[in-house]
């Protein structure tokens, strides 16, 4: 897709800062993921058995 018009000073920052929020919300999230599977592991059970989610 190839914008019509130029990207404006205006466009251009606020695709910046959704980057960078997309960017934060990532690591946020792996963060949280990485919680969990660290949780996980403390969690009793057997090698056969799936633990659910």
């Amino acid at each position: 897709n190839i914008p019509l018009t130029p990207e404006t000073a205006r466009d251009q920052e606020r695709r910046i800062r959704r980057e960078i929020a997309n960017s934060n919300e990532r690591r946020r999230m792996q963060s949280i993921n990485a919680g969990f599977q660290s949780l996980k592991t403390l969690i009793p059970h057997s090698d056969g058995e799936k633990l659910s989610k």
